[in-house]
């Protein structure tokens, strides 16, 4: 198990980390064409990162759902900040998507800090770490969970490193869902100190 676990991440390393961009996709670099509100999520990003060393910390339990146990030391992943873009998505007013990559003992683990703002200035921050199947890998050339076809662990966290809940999919479609901590520990950061609520359906939050 440990050796197809190893194989499977150093295929996984030697994948492009680049995602398949869609026509609404906008690069933080293209400065002159970001409005306030992408700005604002932008400016609050990078002071929240740069507090971080410009380094996110992921979760010991990816090693444990991968079978890997002993490792106690979480895996520091660099912020790709020139691959770092703004995403249209209907529950959100704003999306700022960062790539992220860890290399450790069993490969490189690529990751997305997805910084979310809704129209009450409430900021959501989460982490989503791939860990697809090796018979996801042998077909695609991107480990992507928001493939309509991905296979594997999407493994989400928060900006500390703290695993907060972990999806498992078949060609798509949910199978079961892992908890970790109790509730959103460390994704909602609200300037009013309100608690966080989801709304269901498009409606922007």
């Amino acid at each position: 198990m440990k050796t197809k676990v190893k194989i499977l991440f150093l295929l996984t390393s030697l994948l492009c980390v680049t995602n398949v961009w869609a026509a609404d996709t906008l690069y933080v670099n293209n400065t002159a064409a970001l409005n306030k509100e992408q700005k604002d999520v932008l400016e609050y990003s990078r002071a929240l990162l740069s507090a971080k060393g410009d380094k996110i910390a992921l979760p010991i339990e990816v090693y444990s759902i991968v079978g890997i146990t002993g490792n106690n030391n979480s895996p520091q992943a660099e912020l790709l900040w020139d691959k770092a873009h703004f995403k249209k998505e209907n529950d959100w007013k704003c999306t700022l998507a960062i790539p992220l990559q860890a290399k450790t003992p069993i490969g490189v683990m690529n990751s997305t800090l997805y910084v979310r703002s809704n129209v009450n200035g409430v900021y959501h921050r989460i982490v989503v770490t791939s860990l697809p199947t090796a018979e996801y890998v042998k077909s695609n050339k991107k480990a992507n969970s928001d493939d309509s076809k991905y296979s594997g662990y999407a493994i989400n966290s928060n900006i500390d490193g703290v695993f907060v809940r972990a999806f498992y999919y078949d060609n798509g479609k949910a199978k079961y869902q892992v908890e970790g901590v109790k509730g959103n520990n460390g994704i909602i950061d609200s300037k009013r100190g309100s608690r966080y609520e989801y709304n269901k359906g498009n409606k922007k939050r």
